[in-house]
Parts: structure tokens; C-alpha cells; sequence
């Protein structure tokens, strides 16, 4: 018996994480391809605060900001991330960038989503590593952004099961 509990998503439409790029714009408008990405992954945390109001006994949250944060790591041999280091260091000016992310993996229905963070700013950054264990070496970048935009959108799949 096929028991059906509703739509649902086919794995033909599931984007693979190794199809997509990035790229990031410095403040002198120059492009740079980030093709050392062995991971990328940004995210929005909400802050809200307690909203107490006489009549109900209720603690209700208020939305006070938002906070955009980013995490990728990187194999070695990438210098930009030491030089907007060093820049600070020699300037008292940490650069701001603008990083571009795309996924688009042909074989969905669903296209590509191109997603742009602007004003952004590295956090943390390793240096650099030497470690005996390892056969490949890598960087870990933590930076924050202070907006986003979608500049392209997936489109609703066309492979729905159900």
C-alpha cells in the first residue's frame, strides 16, 4: 500500500552543497573569486526584548535588532583575509567588503539564489597554521554584515511527490 501524507519535496530537487560560488567585492570595487571555500554559512539571529505591560500577567517580546553573522572556512593560500588584518593593523582602518554567495545546482527544477551581504567586516580570522597531523590546512574567517539581500530566488520545484 503507497500511503501518501501529503506533498512533499523530491530529492531531484534538493540543491548538492559543492554546486554553488562566492565572491567578494573590497571597497575598491575588486572582484575576488573565493574558490578556496571549503564551506560558507551565514545566519540572522533576532534580539528581542521583554515587553511587560500592566493588565496581563504575559511577558511579551519586542524585536529590537538583528544581528548577521558569518562563518567560513577556507584552505590555505588565501591572503586576503591577512591583509584586511594587517591593513588594521598599519591603518587603524579594518576594510569593509561586500560578499556575494550563489547556489545553482542545474540538476534541480528549482534554479539558483543568489544571496548579497553588504558592510561586512571580519570578526575573527586565523593567521596562519602548521600542524604535522594535517595534509591539508585550512582557515576559519568569522565575519558580520550589516544587511542582506536576495537578488535572486529559488523557484518552487517541480518535482513534488505525494
Amino acid at each position: 500500500m503507497n500511503e501518501s501524507y501529503g506533498p512533499w519535496i523530491q530529492e531531484r530537487d534538493v540543491p548538492n552543497g559543492k554546486a554553488g560560488r562566492a565572491h567578494i567585492i573590497d571597497e575598491d570595487g575588486r572582484i575576488q573569486d573565493l574558490f578556496r571555500i571549503k564551506n560558507l554559512k551565514a545566519s540572522a539571529s533576532i534580539s528581542k526584548e521583554d515587553f511587560k505591560v500592566v493588565g496581563t500577567n504575559r511577558d511579551q517580546k519586542k524585536v529590537s535588532g538583528v544581528k548577521i553573522t558569518g562563518t567560513m572556512t577556507v584552505y590555505e593560500g588565501e591572503t586576503t583575509w591577512n591583509a584586511m588584518l594587517s591593513s588594521y593593523l598599519k591603518q587603524m582602518k579594518l576594510p569593509y567588503f561586500s560578499c556575494t554567495v550563489t547556489v545553482n545546482d542545474p540538476s534541480t527544477s528549482i534554479g539558483r539564489q543568489s544571496i548579497m551581504f553588504g558592510d561586512c567586516q571580519i570578526d575573527d580570522a586565523d593567521i596562519i597554521e602548521l600542524d604535522a597531523d594535517k595534509s591539508k590546512l585550512e582557515k576559519s574567517i568569522k565575519f558580520t554584515a550589516q544587511w542582506f539581500e536576495v537578488l535572486e530566488a529559488f523557484a518552487e520545484p517541480a518535482n513534488i511527490g505525494g
